[in-house]
């Protein structure tokens, strides 16, 4: 998919088709159903950091998956491109931690930085778990950050039975 959103990307930068002509000439070819919309979704995806991009492509996310992280700002994206190493994640779970970690860093007012430099994310980093083990721990880790109270409601019941 990746690699069809660079040909989309060299038809549009430097042969200067025109976006109809991408539309509806050359989408049906690289079997990309599609309108201007598409079109637009496509070179956003595009502007990602190179590593976000392999990352997806190696994955196999779909367009949706894919756009879904345009929301994500650059800083976030790069930091988390740089530490794919220590975990082993799926398209979902990826997107899914992100969207943890944005809600945490604008809940709380806190940079990128501040956020991977704290002790206990560290913990996960320097862990000698398996990168599969890593990454469902640090997911639950990110679940409690999002939702505290939630889940401490839902132990005091879990408790009692």
């Amino acid at each position: 998919f990746v690699q069809k959103l660079k040909i989309i990307r060299f038809f549009y930068s430097n042969l200067n088709l025109s976006r109809e002509v991408i539309i509806h000439q050359f989408l049906p070819l690289l079997q990309i159903k599609g309108h201007d919309n598409v079109l637009r979704q496509c070179l956003r995806i595009l502007d990602l950091p190179d590593s976000i991009v392999s990352f997806c492509d190696e994955k196999r996310f779909s367009l949706r998956q894919c756009y879904q992280l345009t929301r994500f700002s650059s800083d976030l994206l790069n930091s988390f491109s740089t530490r794919l190493p220590y975990f082993n994640f799926s398209a979902s779970v990826f997107i899914e931690c992100l969207d943890f970690i944005y809600d945490y860093l604008r809940q709380h007012d806190v940079s990128v930085d501040q956020f991977w430099s704290n002790e206990e994310i560290s913990s996960f980093l320097n862990s000698t778990q398996p990168e599969t083990e890593r990454t469902l721990a640090f997911r639950s880790y990110l679940k409690e950050l999002r939702y505290p109270v939630l889940l401490a409601r839902i132990g005091e019941v879990f408790n009692k039975l």
